[in-house]
C-alpha cells in the first residue's frame, strides 16, 4: 500500500515538474471534445426537434466535423500552453475556432451534398459554435483545476509576489503566479 501511494505521488511529482501538458494531447482531446459536439449534441437536438437524419448524413457529418476542427484548430492553435498562457484575453481564439469550425463545416457538408434544409443548417451551425465554445472552455478549467489541485497535494510552497505593469505580460505572470506554476523552484 505504502509503496503504490509512493509510485502515485512521484507520478503526480513528474506531472508538476513538467510545467505544461504536452500540445498533442489538448489537440486530440480538442478534438475528441468538438467531434462530440458535432455529433451528439447537434445530432440529439435534430432527434429533439424530429429533423429525421439518415445514416449517410452522419457520417458526413463525422467527416465534416473532424476536418474542419483539425483546420481550425490548427489556424488558431488554441492547443498551446493551455496551463500556463490561458487567459481571458486568450478566449478570442476558441471562439474563432468554434465560428471557423462551424462555417468549414456549412461548406463541408454542402461539397458532401447532405441533404439539410436551410433551417437545418442556421439551427446547426448556431447550436455547433454555441456547445464547442462552452465544451472548449469546460476543458481547458478542467485541465488547470486538475493542475492546481495536483500542486496543492504535492504541497508546493507558495511564495508572495508583487507584479506590476501594464503591458500584457504582466497579467500573464501574474496569472501564472496566482496558480502557483510560474514561482516553483
Amino acid at each position: 500500500m505504502n509503496v503504490s501511494y509512493g509510485r502515485w505521488r512521484l507520478a503526480l511529482a513528474r506531472l508538476v515538474n513538467l510545467r505544461y501538458v504536452n500540445r498533442w494531447i489538448i489537440f486530440g482531446a480538442d478534438l475528441f471534445v468538438s467531434l462530440c459536439v458535432s455529433l451528439i449534441g447537434v445530432l440529439g437536438l435534430l432527434s429533439i426537434l424530429h429533423v429525421r437524419i439518415g445514416e449517410a448524413n452522419v457520417l458526413k457529418v463525422g467527416i465534416a466535423s473532424f476536418v474542419a476542427s483539425v483546420l481550425s484548430f490548427l489556424a488558431f492553435k488554441v492547443y498551446h500552453g493551455v496551463i500556463r498562457h490561458s487567459t481571458l484575453r486568450g478566449l478570442w481564439r476558441i471562439g474563432g475556432v468554434a465560428i471557423s469550425k462551424s462555417i468549414l463545416m456549412f461548406l463541408i457538408l454542402v461539397m458532401l451534398r447532405a441533404n439539410f434544409s436551410p433551417s437545418v443548417y442556421w439551427v446547426w451551425g448556431i447550436t455547433d459554435c454555441t456547445l464547442t465554445i462552452v465544451m472548449l472552455i469546460t476543458l481547458r478549467v478542467f485541465v488547470i483545476n486538475v493542475y492546481n489541485s495536483v500542486l496543492s497535494q504535492l504541497g508546493k510552497k507558495h511564495k508572495r509576489v508583487l507584479v506590476f505593469g501594464t503591458e500584457e505580460e504582466s497579467v500573464m505572470i501574474a496569472t501564472s503566479a496566482n496558480r502557483h506554476v510560474f514561482m516553483q523552484n
